[in-house]
């Protein structure tokens, strides 16, 4: 028991209440901390999912622009 008293045995008040604060302040940063990356993990999940859909519409909505303009020459041709 007598090393449990000898590692909270502080000299000065000033490292005393520094301990103390750093006790108080790692519970809240380690908390700020994991919301803040689980927020950007889910955001960047999101955004590579949405991009590959949004560049597949555009590519459709293109092709069936492409095809409706080949159909329209061709028509006026024949």
């Amino acid at each position: 028991m007598s090393w449990l008293a000898n590692i909270f045995s502080f000299r000065s008040f000033r490292s005393r209440l520094i301990v103390f604060l750093w006790a108080l302040l790692l519970p809240v940063l380690g908390g700020i901390f994991y919301y803040v990356n689980r927020n950007n993990t889910e955001y960047t999940k999101e955004t590579i999912n949405l991009y590959p859909e949004l560049g597949a519409s555009v590519f459709d909505f293109t092709r069936l622009q492409h095809t409706e303009t080949l159909s329209a020459i061709t028509t006026s041709l024949t």
